[in-house]
């Protein structure tokens, strides 16, 4: 994940005008900033004169002490006045409690929950913003892991202890490595979101993995199916749901894509399938998951057929629609649909990304250019060259392409008569 950063950090409870959750410093808060600013006070004590400062201690006093700057000699100092506030300036500033941080974090007394809310506001509005998706998953991570365990600590004690006692907690919670892995680098993101009017981060961190110990991250199991179970799950789906799966084997496009899938985005006869919104769980949504998901998509004139047959004289609306014209949702469709016919294919438990993974890998058997992959998939250039091809703009060589490969499967007939059992599948896949 990149590191967003907020403008500025939201204010704790109890400071004065602040603007909204990632507004700019408030007038009290600079006072008060201000007023920790120390010089020090020149003191005469026995035969010395001393400046006299407070220190904050680690847990949360702020003790006087003081320091020798010179001595007296009959009465007299050793050094002038102005030697005397030069010397006591440097005494001061070698103590460190004139760090901006330090100031900072203590007037400020950001919660790591407060900053976490601003954080997560902020992500989902700035110029480059979280998809919809990420966005839900952050929100569920908060609520149901990190808020609980360290919403109420202030940021600024979010370090390595927290994260190693946050990592066994989540241990004993049973959660997978990887999604330790990724819980742990939102709350990284968190701390570092809290920077100042110049973009300095206030919590600088130097995390220490070893110290950390979260569970490593072994290889994950990417599943994908073979192109004889491929057509045997198509076969086993009626109505549009077969016509759903047979698409998605036969294009890669990721479910929330298909799903979110418009009339208005099928041309050529079905064609060509522009991708420019998605299904998510609060409805349909024009922010995809990276830029590059923003493509077209060239479909094999077998499957473009039963596309543009399955259409027919609609103009408007959902390719793949409930019964209410809504969208299907996604997690529905995966554990209401696609499981029960895994299960009864005898295949292996995998998720729509499996037909994503089959079809780049078919593509990549039939040697297709690797940035014509990346672009029909909306991945990112891996290297400079990518960025220099334009492939992607030769529309009748994507169509030669596109035919030359072929899908990869047999597509099974149509099955005419559905099934009450069908029927009830689709109504809850709604």
């Amino acid at each position: 994940m990149t590191n967003p950063v907020l403008k500025t950090p939201v204010a704790a409870k109890g400071q004065s005008d602040i603007k909204d959750g990632t507004g700019t410093h408030g007038r009290e808060v600079k006072r008060r900033m201000r007023s920790r600013y120390q010089k020090g006070t020149l003191q005469k004590a026995g035969n010395q004169v001393l400046v006299r400062f407070r220190v904050d201690m680690p847990d949360g006093r702020r003790v006087l002490t003081s320091e020798k700057v010179c001595d007296l000699v009959n009465g007299k100092p050793t050094l002038s006045l102005a030697e005397q506030r030069r010397r006591a300036a440097e005494i001061v500033e070698a103590a460190g409690v004139n760090n901006t941080t330090q100031i900072k974090q203590s007037v400020l007394g950001l919660t790591f929950g407060e900053q976490a809310e601003a954080f997560l506001k902020y992500s989902q509005t700035k110029n480059d913003p979280i998809s919809t998706n990420t966005a839900y998953t952050w929100r569920t991570t908060l609520d149901k892991w990190l808020i609980p365990n360290i919403g109420g600590m202030l940021l600024a004690d979010v370090k390595n202890k927290t994260l190693r006692d946050l990592v066994e907690a989540m241990v004993k919670g049973g959660l997978a490595p990887k999604s330790i892995d990724n819980y742990i680098g939102l709350v990284k993101l968190v701390v570092a979101s809290a920077v100042d009017d110049e973009g300095e981060q206030i919590y600088p961190r130097k995390w220490n993995a070893d110290f950390i110990n979260a569970p490593k991250v072994k290889k994950q199991h990417k599943p994908s199916f073979e192109a004889e179970g491929v057509t045997d799950i198509i076969a086993r789906a009626k109505s549009q749901n077969r016509l759903l799966l047979l698409l998605v084997a036969a294009t890669g496009l990721r479910l929330g894509e298909l799903s979110g899938l418009s009339v208005e985005d099928v041309t050529d006869g079905g064609a060509t399938i522009t991708v420019r919104q998605q299904a998510t769980r609060g409805g349909i949504t024009d922010r995809l998951k990276t830029k590059n998901a923003y493509r077209i998509v060239d479909v094999h004139s077998s499957v473009a057929a039963e596309l543009a047959a399955f259409i027919g004289t609609r103009t408007s609306g959902l390719v793949f629609a409930t019964s209410k014209g809504t969208a299907y949702n996604p997690s529905n469709l995966r554990n209401r649909l696609l499981y029960p016919i895994l299960e009864e294919a005898g295949i292996d438990q995998a998720g729509f990304h499996a037909f994503r993974r089959y079809r780049v890998t078919w593509l990549r058997k039939r040697r297709v250019q690797e940035d014509l992959i990346q672009y029909w998939t909306g991945h990112g250039d891996k290297t400079v060259t990518d960025g220099y091809s334009q492939l992607e703009n030769d529309k009748q060589y994507r169509k030669m392409v596109t035919e030359q490969v072929g899908i990869g499967f047999e597509i099974p007939p149509v099955v005419q008569n559905v099934q009450k059992s069908e029927k009830e599948r689709l109504t809850l896949a709604a």
